[in-house]
């Protein structure tokens, strides 16, 4: 009868609890070890909470720490300034500064210009640029090597060479200047290629990467290595891009200077005769340009207007169709 009576005791108080701390009274034999066994449980219970709960901390903590290092990081990449108000108010000075600057930097020289008009109208351009050459001259062997290591120097940094060959050709005459200039370049060239090989590689590369004509020149150079760096020459790339350019790809040191002799000598003798015709002129020794002269600018300008834009362009339109062609061939294959 008491079994009777605890078993309708354990049944009327599981149905009085509710969740799962009270409905495992149901399932026990006796009321004391079924106490016990819940107790139990909800002590495993209250520790996993507490565990949940503890890592739910770490996990919001570490994303705080981790939006503050990205937004460091982007600050320090040059990020947006929008929620930088003293980066702002910055630049927003250093643009009113120039806005500023350059308008009375403009004044002041026109200033300078209006007060001195009459010194400027009455300097000699001619006498003084006549002067200028015949002191170079006047030096000598040694004027002409200061001239050469000028040149290299000039070759490697700005490229632009038209007008120190006309230069040395009033300077030194046709004989003197066209071997001043044929030195100069071809050594600038020259050494710009062995440095852009061997000291400034990973520099150029970096600089040049995903140029589409490097990536285009890449598998015709090695087939025909002068023909191609004959052709690179005659491209309109500034002369640091041809030096350099050149030295990252497969090219040996002798195709090179064959490339540069052969595209620069004919222009170093054009230039160096145009130099020294303008030299004869200046001095007064001759009224206006020669015949000879006229024509050969002539043909400067159809070669350089007309017939290299065609070359180099029909080359290039090669290399892309051979790319093409390859492209579908892999994609069938």
């Amino acid at each position: 009868m008491k079994s009777i009576v605890s078993i309708l005791l354990i049944v009327f108080l599981s149905a009085k609890c509710s969740g799962a701390r009270c409905s495992i009274l149901a399932l026990v034999p006796s009321a004391r070890n079924g106490t016990t066994k819940v107790n139990a449980v909800n002590r495993r219970v209250d520790v996993a909470q507490a565990h949940i709960n503890g890592n739910r901390f770490h996990l919001d903590h570490l994303a705080i720490v981790n939006t503050r290092i990205n937004q460091r990081h982007s600050a320090l990449r040059g990020g947006s300034t929008e929620n930088n108000p003293t980066e702002k108010q910055t630049d927003q000075q250093a643009s009113n500064l120039k806005k500023i600057i350059i308008p009375t930097i403009l004044s002041a020289v026109a200033i300078t210009l209006a007060l001195n008009r009459k010194t400027i109208s009455a300097f000699n351009f001619k006498h003084e640029l006549a002067a200028a050459l015949d002191n170079l001259s006047a030096l000598g062997t040694p004027g002409i090597l200061m001239y050469i290591f000028a040149f290299i120097l000039w070759e490697i940094t700005i490229g632009v060479t038209t007008p120190v060959e006309t230069a040395a050709g009033m300077a030194f005459g046709l004989k003197h200047g066209i071997i001043a200039n044929a030195v100069g370049k071809t050594s600038g060239a020259v050494i710009a290629f062995l440095l852009g090989k061997y000291v400034f590689k990973d520099f150029v590369e970096k600089k040049l990467e995903g140029n589409e004509l490097m990536e285009l020149v890449k598998d015709s150079i090695v087939k025909n290595p002068v023909r191609v760096s004959l052709i690179w020459r005659f491209s309109f790339l500034p002369e640091q891009i041809k030096n350099f350019g050149l030295a990252v790809l497969p090219v040996k040191t002798w195709q090179f200077i064959s490339a540069v002799l052969m595209h620069g000598f004919p222009f170093t003798v054009l230039w160096t005769f145009v130099g020294n015709e303008m030299g004869l002129i200046v001095r007064g020794v001759m009224d206006s340009p020669s015949r000879t002269l006229k024509i050969l600018i002539s043909g400067v300008y159809v070669f350089g207007f007309f017939v290299s834009p065609s070359m180099v362009g029909l080359w290039v339109k090669g290399l892309r169709d051979e790319k093409m062609k390859k492209v579908e061939n892999a994609k069938k294959k």
